[in-house]
């Protein structure tokens, strides 16, 4: 096995060569938690979603996220936007390794937190409703927001 793999360049050497291809300036980075692991996968990636590099860690969040990012610093990507959780911490992590980039929420975040706003509008919604038909005796109401469920 190891005479067959011997040829494959390390991640670091596959990183330099991406790069060399395509710079990366954008990256979603994110932090993933295998199925039977305690264990974080941190996955960096780049604005033509290829895969930069992965480093696992005990969380994605803090000193963890702060020695992947300086590790990708290292071997020459230089960061403009990164995209992340938005968590304060990560966001931290970011701004000390990369202080010029700007973060933001990446796509999947934005729309979790929208819908949770938006699911927590219509239940409170229902609820007004629901109490205004049980206080005035309104049986439409109360069927209304029976169908608010739905």
């Amino acid at each position: 096995m190891d005479d067959i793999g011997s040829h494959v360049p390390t991640p670091e050497e596959m990183l330099q060569q991406l790069l060399a291809l395509t710079p990366a300036t954008e990256c979603p980075i994110d932090g993933y938690y295998p199925r039977g692991t305690d264990k974080c996968v941190m996955v960096v990636k780049d604005e033509h979603d290829r895969i930069l590099m992965t480093h696992e860690a005990k969380s994605e969040h803090g000193e963890e996220a702060r020695k992947c990012l300086k590790k990708l610093k290292a071997h020459g990507l230089h960061v403009t936007a990164a995209l992340s959780d938005d968590s304060q911490s990560f966001t931290e992590a970011i701004k000390s390794v990369y202080p010029q980039a700007r973060c933001q929420a990446d796509h999947f975040h934005t729309v979790k937190h929208s819908w949770g706003h938006l699911k927590k509008s219509l239940f409170a919604y229902r609820r007004m409703i629901k109490a205004s038909g049980e206080a005035t005796q309104d049986e439409t109401c109360i069927a209304l927001a029976r169908t608010l469920w739905e």
